[in-house]
């Protein structure tokens, strides 16, 4: 809701009298959540440089669940995918002035690039999805690290190339290859298209505030 509400121009402390931000500052409650509860509470945060003294204890919470390999998860109990691996480095690109998080952050990118396939792509609980490309692409923006880096192309396979293979002849994308398109898929992948518009044209990311 503070994601949507920002974007759309409206300040999130102040909705019909509610502050949507409150219950992003209680770390525990967002612990709780597992990982990316402490990273969409930080991404919210920042998208409307919203006042909050826990931002430091949510980068550390953050810090704290990257696994050895540099990746993440939503639970310590699992394999680090891409998925949470490129929201978390959405999340962290903003503090890599700090040196532990510019290491972290280097860690996750280089995670990444061993978790991707030779179509570009990746595979996440079983399966290959249109929207681990999509998070992928949005990480290596936020890293502010090239689409066509040597490190993201694979059997000369970009990330952009195999995000494109799953839009379909309707102009929607598709969860996984051979399905039809899918709203809640093409929204990340709308998404993923629209913040690579901007740090090409502009320099922000979507989720920056403006």
């Amino acid at each position: 809701y503070t994601l949507a509400v920002t974007a759309l121009g409206y300040d999130a402390t102040n909705i019909a009298g509610y502050d949507l931000t409150k219950t992003l500052k209680d770390v525990s409650a967002l612990k709780a959540q597992g990982t990316n509860g402490l990273i969409f509470a930080l991404l919210a945060l920042d998208s409307g440089s919203y006042p909050a003294d826990v931002r430091q204890e949510i980068v550390e919470g953050i810090l704290a669940a990257q696994k050895d390999d540099g990746g993440f998860t939503y639970d310590p109990k699992y394999d680090s995918d891409p998925d949470l691996t490129s929201m978390a480095i959405q999340a962290l690109a903003p503090y890599m002035g700090q040196q532990k998080v510019g290491i972290a952050v280097e860690n996750a990118l280089m995670c990444l690039s061993k978790m991707q396939q030779a179509d570009g792509g990746f595979t996440a609980w079983g399966e290959s999805s249109c929207e681990s490309t999509a998070q992928a692409i949005m990480a290596l923006n936020a890293a502010g690290v090239p689409l066509n880096s040597e490190y993201f192309v694979k059997d000369g396979h970009s990330l952009m190339d195999n995000l494109m293979s799953f839009q379909q002849a309707d102009g929607g994308f598709a969860h996984k290859q051979g399905d039809a398109s899918s709203a809640y898929t093409t929204e990340q992948a709308l998404r993923a298209l629209v913040d690579t518009y901007l740090v090409v044209h502009e320099g922000p990311t979507i989720y920056t505030v403006r």
